[in-house]
């Protein structure tokens, strides 16, 4: 720790070892510093004051992008020089970096996309986004990459094609209460029954369409924890074995994964 900042956080960079120096957690006024780290100790690079007020709300998630940018809300810091940008999405705008990929999303707008180096979006979702992205999701969305092609789940209710915009259709009756995962071989949406007493949980495959299986769960876990969800999908006979009461420590995988997030409309 810095004996000069109470809050130091380190990034780890292709080329260089970020520190971001702050007097606490959620403090706005930062100051970071970029290392080359060689077997003859750390050489200072760069050094660079950002002011974080803009495009976040307290603790927000700082996020490596494309390996050459540190972005926190719409505050974007070149990794190799320690120049200080604004992002191109708006301040009311949550973004997600999905590999090299920004998503960008606000409560009832439609998710944007971005790509490194360029100013407008390279795609955006046709429909409203109707509950935006939570800080959870940071860091914890998986990206499916399958065929060439590359997937994840947005805002917990759309799948989607990250290189196109182009969404994952189900064919599916209208919900009243359900979220929608990720899994090794492609989504399952858990869905609350009418009668509120338990849940359904509908298995497809990456193409979405039609479900290729559907079973009752048997001992639904509590309100608001649906499912564990991490970077790393379970498969669906471990999600099944999760939803049917088996909470053990290998399913959890030594640590609790982050819940996923019952949506209504």
């Amino acid at each position: 720790r810095s004996t000069l900042f109470p809050y130091t956080t380190l990034f780890r960079s292709l080329e260089l070892l970020i520190t971001i120096e702050r007097e606490g957690k959620d403090d706005r006024s930062a100051v970071l510093v970029g290392y080359e780290v060689s077997e003859s100790g750390a050489t200072q690079v760069w050094t660079a004051i950002a002011d974080l007020t803009v495009g976040n709300d307290g603790g927000v998630p700082f996020q490596i992008w494309d390996g050459s940018t540190l972005v926190h809300g719409t505050t974007l810091i070149n990794l190799a020089t320690g120049e200080i940008s604004t992002a191109p999405w708006s301040a009311t705008e949550l973004p997600l970096v999905l590999d090299d990929r920004v998503i960008s999303c606000a409560s009832n707008h439609p998710c944007r996309a971005w790509a490194p180096g360029v100013d407008t979006p390279v795609w955006s979702m046709p429909d409203a986004n109707l509950f935006g992205l939570s800080e959870d999701d940071i860091g914890r969305v998986p990206v499916l990459h399958r065929s060439g092609q590359r997937y994840a789940v947005v805002g917990s209710l759309t799948a989607v094609n990250i290189d196109t915009g182009a969404p994952v259709l189900f064919d599916m009756p209208m919900l009243a209460s359900w979220v929608l995962l990720s899994t090794a071989e492609g989504w399952v949406i858990v869905a609350r029954d009418s009668d509120g007493d338990g849940q359904t949980v509908y298995e497809f495959d990456l193409g979405g369409g039609a479900p290729v299986n559907s079973y009752a769960v048997t001992s639904p876990l509590p309100e608001g924890q649906v499912a564990l969800m991490s970077s790393d999908p379970l498969t669906r006979e471990d999600l099944r074995s999760l939803l049917d009461g088996d909470h053990s420590s290998e399913l959890q995988r030594s640590e609790e994964r982050r819940v996923g997030k019952e949506c209504r409309s």
